[in-house]
């Protein structure tokens, strides 16, 4: 009987045990949602604001839009600023009239993964023309 009883507090200290572990946090790649630029069809003089959400349990490092013109072929970086609710914001420079600006969304989280938008980037990129 003092058997059976000591099985049970064994089985029943073991059980509590395995219940206080803390789970690991997910290790992965952060989400990049709802990607936009304002104005859409920008003029010579705007600035162009580019918006994007994301999303990261880990921890965001950092958060880029990378964008090149028609007229150079090379990125330039410019980091975005976290704000409320996940929106990161930035700025592109205006451009003058005709000048496609191609760009991506890149975020680094403290996990060591990177995540890009639009997913087939630098390939395939989101863009817009001065002036269309």
């Amino acid at each position: 009987m003092k058997l059976k009883y000591l099985s049970f507090s064994i089985l029943a200290f073991v059980i509590a045990l395995s219940s206080c572990v803390e789970d690991e946090i997910y290790n992965g790649p952060a989400s990049i949602e709802n990607v936009k630029h304002e104005p859409t069809a920008p003029q010579s003089a705007d600035k162009v604001t580019v918006t994007a959400k994301v999303l990261d349990l880990k921890g965001v490092t950092s958060v880029n839009v990378l964008y090149r013109t028609s007229s150079t072929g090379t990125f330039t970086s410019l980091a975005l600023t976290g704000g409320q609710e996940f929106l990161y914001t930035g700025q592109i420079p205006a451009q003058a009239k005709d000048i496609k600006v191609e760009y991506y969304v890149e975020v680094k989280n403290s996990g060591g993964f990177t995540t890009v938008y639009p997913s087939e980037a630098p390939a395939k990129l989101a863009s817009y023309t001065i002036g269309a």
